[in-house]
């Protein structure tokens, strides 16, 4: 309830007149997985959905130039980075000290009630934030996956992910499937190396 109210109090600060930072970086996001071939779910999925359920509870409100740190071309494989690989927290960890690093100099330059609030979450929680929504991410994945191939799947804790998965937006980046067996298939446990970032 804390994060929650933590979102809502950013409402204090005013929206950018002239852009939407928060659905520039969801966008920017998207294309980079689209265009880069992303297999599965990735970092990037789970940072996406992280940066819309903060849109949803405040619109563009205290965003500034947000966008301007999740569109910095040093963050594209940490994006890439499948969730199950073993690099996943170390690009985790390299998005949220990129955004923690701003929000702490806006904090320092015109501290606002918004800006207090970003830096009220640490790197390591925001790792942690970050983690667990990917986690969500991937559940509904698999459970759009085991729809499509018309497959039984369990009633339990599992199906309320699906309401999530159904409100992606359109044109959004939904995780592909891996393009070898199966629609279901995950994605491999060990990411093909990369010549640099965490994605490996």
């Amino acid at each position: 309830m804390d994060t929650l109210r933590k979102i809502m109090d950013l409402r204090q600060d005013p929206a950018p007149q002239a852009s939407n930072p928060r659905q520039e970086a969801m966008s920017h996001i998207h294309t980079v997985l689209n265009q880069g071939g992303a297999q599965g779910v990735t970092v990037g999925h789970a940072v996406a959905a992280a940066i819309e359920g903060i849109r949803y509870g405040a619109g563009e409100h205290g965003a500034r130039d947000v966008h301007t740190v999740f569109m910095d071309p040093a963050l594209t494989n940490a994006y890439l980075t499948p969730l199950n690989s073993p690099y996943a927290q170390m690009a985790h960890r390299q998005i949220a000290q990129a955004e923690f690093n701003y929000w702490d100099q806006q904090n320092r330059q015109n501290p606002t009630r918004g800006t207090q609030v970003a830096v009220s979450f640490d790197v390591d929680q925001r790792v942690q934030l970050q983690s667990n929504i990917g986690r969500l991410v991937q559940a509904g994945h698999s459970f759009t996956q085991h729809l499509a191939n018309e497959q039984p799947f369990s009633t339990g804790n599992e199906n309320p992910v699906a309401l999530y998965a159904s409100m992606l937006p359109p044109g959004s980046s939904q995780p592909r499937a891996s393009q070898q067996g199966s629609a279901s298939t995950q994605p491999a446990t060990t990411p093909a190396p990369a010549p640099k970032g965490p994605r490996r």
